[in-house]
């Protein structure tokens, strides 16, 4: 049997009423004028064939037979909430994929997901540590976490900061009794691939040297194997902060120079734009947020 429905908008004006208790503020959350919400509830009233609202003077009150119609209403607009959500492409709305850079998973947000899991117990992290490309067919990530510049096609991003620069080596490896740049040019400079190998001719450019002096280089596929390296006493590291502030304050790095800068590259968190909607992505965009900007290595 086909079932006849009344106007959808007045039972969404009949919903948000019964929600306010008054016209004036529904009209509000409607963004309508008060005397279009009156309209469109005697529009439902005279559909249905009988009142929904005891109206008293300057105030309203929903009657019995609006009482029992109201779960009705409401789990209808719910249902069709939920569909709206799942066509968004959001399926799991307690689970969040996150792609982190293996470098920052390890030195920052692991020992801090704990954190994250008491003030948002429903929410279920998933982290995959990789540096590819976040978002390919597969659609099975929610948000990524890179270091680089602002030139992810196709995609949003929220900046995180900026980070500081410098290099680094094991206590032992150099214990001042000579002239740095003489000792530097014996030691094998260690970096990340690009943009650290970038970073370290621009680092040396700035103190005078030439980059083609310092032959020795070795690289490797993640930053966090450079600070282990160094730790290592196997080179001198050209780290971010963020990455070695842990080793630094426990004396088990030293910077041979003490000399930073600040790379134009950063930390920033990259989806497609209807993904920062999510209330997901919405919780977690804002606790990685206040968490880094009360880092001593933050900067933006």
């Amino acid at each position: 049997m086909k079932v006849k429905f009344p106007p959808l908008h007045t039972l969404r004006c009949f919903w948000v009423v019964s929600q306010t208790g008054s016209f004036k503020a529904a009209a509000e959350d409607l963004h309508i004028t008060q005397a279009a919400v009156s309209q469109q509830i005697r529009q439902l009233e005279e559909w249905l064939g009988f009142q929904l609202f005891d109206r008293g003077h300057r105030q309203i009150e929903i009657n019995a037979t609006g009482k029992q119609l109201l779960p009705y209403v409401q789990k209808g607009f719910d249902s069709l909430a939920e569909g709206l959500q799942r066509l968004s492409g959001d399926p799991s709305p307690n689970v969040l994929h996150l792609s982190v850079l293996p470098s920052f998973a390890s030195a920052w947000l692991l020992p801090r997901v704990p954190q994250f899991q008491e003030q948002h117990p429903d929410i279920y992290l998933q982290i995959d540590m990789d540096r590819d490309q976040p978002f390919n067919n597969d659609g099975k990530n929610d948000m990524g976490i890179r270091y680089g510049i602002d030139d992810f096609v196709g995609l949003h991003t929220h900046w995180l900061s900026y980070d500081t620069i410098f290099p680094v080596c094991h206590p032992l490896l150099y214990q001042g009794e000579e002239d740095v740049w003489s000792w530097l040019k014996r030691q094998y400079l260690l970096a990340d691939q690009d943009p650290m190998d970038y970073h370290w001719n621009q680092f040396l450019i700035s103190h005078d040297q030439e980059p083609s002096d310092y032959r020795r280089r070795l690289h490797v596929s993640d930053t966090w194997a450079l600070t282990e390296m160094a730790l290592a006493g196997q080179g001198v590291a050209l780290v971010r902060r963020s990455i070695c502030s842990d080793a630094l304050e426990k004396g088990q790095l030293i910077m041979p120079i003490k000399s930073t800068f600040q790379s134009r590259y950063g930390y920033l968190l990259v989806a497609p734009e209807h993904h920062f909607k999510w209330p997901k992505v919405v919780a977690f965009s804002e606790w990685i947020t206040q968490g880094i900007q009360k880092m001593p290595w933050y900067r933006l």
